[in-house]
């Protein structure tokens, strides 16, 4: 994914804003996991379904309009998967959630591989 989001001419508003953006779904991630380890699924339907309600960057405005595509598929993907593991989490299956939970932190991986690319190109 990282070689999908090129930085071309992303402003370093555009970075900050992005930055800013992975800090807040760190901490959602540590707790998700946690309720995923434990097999704590109500706790893992209501977290997921919170990543999954977060309001989505709009490309036309502010310093996302200055992100490359790629980045909102990603944010796309991110949202239809955590969609996923709040309704596997919802009907209380185990193996649904452990599968995508793993769906969705492949997402992450591939956004912060693509975020850190950014970075480095700085």
């Amino acid at each position: 994914a990282a070689k999908l989001l090129e930085a071309g001419n992303i402003s370093e508003e555009a970075r900050a804003f992005l930055k800013l953006k992975m800090k807040n779904h760190t901490k959602e991630m540590k707790e998700l996991s946690v309720a995923v380890a434990t097999v704590r699924l109500a706790e893992v339907q209501r977290l997921a379904q919170d990543i999954a309600n977060e309001p989505r960057l709009d490309p036309s405005t502010g310093p996302a309009m200055k992100l490359p595509p790629r980045f909102f598929e990603l944010q796309d993907e991110l949202r239809k998967t955590a969609q996923a593991l709040s309704d596997a989490g919802k009907a209380n299956e185990m193996s649904g959630s452990l599968e995508k939970y793993s769906r969705l932190v492949e997402t992450c991986m591939g956004c912060h591989a693509a975020f850190k690319a950014l970075v480095q190109q700085q």
